[in-house]
């Protein structure tokens, strides 16, 4: 048994890793969905910004970043001022 476990456990290890930065990942992009809408449901959100968030996410990141939350909380680095 114990030479079944030494030879199977970096295996199961993996296995079990790789589910948890699956499960991660899966968190990060339902957030950045989450933002997303509640940046596009905003009132004060214009057709123009949304036009220049499609356009270039990743330069215009800024523009979601305050509807960010984790575990239903602003990370810190993000919140409104």
């Amino acid at each position: 048994m114990r030479r079944f476990m030494r030879k199977r456990m970096p295996q199961m290890l993996m296995i079990l890793v790789n589910g948890a930065k699956a499960a991660k990942s899966r968190d990060v992009v339902s957030a950045l969905e989450q933002a997303k809408s509640l940046f596009m449901l905003d009132p004060g959100t214009t057709a123009q910004d949304v036009s220049d968030f499609n356009a270039d996410p990743d330069s215009n990141f800024d523009k979601i970043a305050p509807y960010l939350e984790v575990n239903g909380v602003q990370p810190q680095t993000l919140r409104r001022r």
